[in-house]
């Protein structure tokens, strides 16, 4: 019989995606203006990101904003204007065509002078129902992981526009943060007010898959029954994300641990309602001890065996996947929780 051993694991995340909200720069300019005016002639700096998705639990506000500056050898006087476009990408597919004209322009002779920099610059918006109606789509076209392709020409008085292909990756994706490009999910959030506090959790389904046990978490070594967990705003993921720390494997000495979960929101969004909600662990959940491998815990997108209702946090359930890895001689075992508000 495996002995399940104590692992302290380190973990580096590598991050292959920018998070639009982590363009924000400083006003100094350390690289030389003509090595990068010869790259670019001229360019829109991205200095914040206001909102970086598209948030369908109100309609009415999401948008897609930030704050930018253009730059060229004449400290932005020989910019006209900027224009966007924008493609819809449905998860999983390729994005489509962008329309041939642009769904916003913005004069340059608007602009107002940045503080920090002394360049000009303005707030950049775009309005969902805006692109909805610029793209021809129905809200109940969407779901929940598709994007919106943001574009963007800076165009000068002479004529001359320059976007994405025009601009060296030390401008795109470097100090300058001038990509020319984003992409913002459509997303439903959940008030942070909700879901926050003491509940008690019973299991409903399902056993741990390790050495037999039953309990897969507690609140102490002692517990094997419901037991209570207090629910906080993960600050990972303020939208959608909320957090417990809990006893995993009581049976085995109970190993603490951080226990994230997505409430997933579809209610009120389209032609969704609450029975389309569902919650789940955030994709693959570490719990820090195993045989040699990892007790890892996985995300089950299941309605019919998780959901909520934003109107009422009283009570939800939740689904995971437990040892997903199968390891310590265990297999991968579908466990099923209902949580009632204290």
């Amino acid at each position: 019989m495996n002995k399940i051993k104590y692992t302290i694991a380190s973990l580096l995340i590598v991050g292959t995606l920018v998070q639009c909200d982590a363009l924000v720069g400083d006003p100094d300019l350390p690289i030389p203006l003509e090595e990068t005016m010869a790259n670019t002639g001229a360019f829109l700096r991205v200095l914040s990101v206001n909102s970086a998705s598209f948030d369908v639990a109100d309609l009415n506000t999401a948008k897609y904003e930030f704050l930018g500056e253009i730059q060229d050898v004449n400290n932005g006087q020989d910019v006209d204007k900027v224009d966007f476009y924008v493609a819809y990408k449905a998860s999983g597919q390729q994005a489509g065509a962008e329309p041939s004209s642009p769904i916003a322009s913005y004069d340059a002779a608007n602009f107002t002078t940045q503080d920090a920099s002394g360049l000009p610059g303005s707030t950049f918006s775009l309005n969902l129902t805006d692109i909805l109606s610029y793209l021809s789509l129905d809200v109940n076209t969407l779901d929940l992981g598709d994007q919106m392709e943001i574009r963007w020409e800076v165009i000068l008085k002479d004529g001359t526009v320059f976007t994405r292909k025009d601009a060296s990756p030390a401008v795109t994706g470097g100090f300058y943060v001038s990509p020319y490009f984003a992409r913002a999910s459509v997303v439903s959030s959940i008030p942070e007010t909700i879901y926050t506090g003491e509940y008690t959790v019973t299991k409903t389904g399902g056993g741990s898959g390790i050495l037999g046990t039953s309990a897969i978490f507690s609140d102490g070594p002692t517990n094997f029954g419901s037991f209570v967990m207090d629910l906080s705003v993960d600050p990972g993921d303020t939208k959608n994300g909320r957090i417990a720390t809990v006893c995993y494997l009581p049976a085995f000495g109970c190993f603490g641990m951080d226990l994230p979960l997505t409430f997933f929101r579809k209610q009120g969004f389209g032609t969704f309602s609450i029975d389309d909600n569902w919650v789940s662990t955030p994709g693959t959940v570490s719990s820090g001890v195993g045989c040699g491998l990892d007790l890892n815990m996985d995300q089950i997108i299941d309605p019919d065996q998780s959901g909520f209702n934003v109107d009422d946090d009283s009570s939800f359930s939740f689904i995971l996947e437990d040892n997903k890895n199968g390891d310590c001689g265990g297999a991968p075992t579908p466990a099923t929780f209902t949580a009632v508000k204290n």
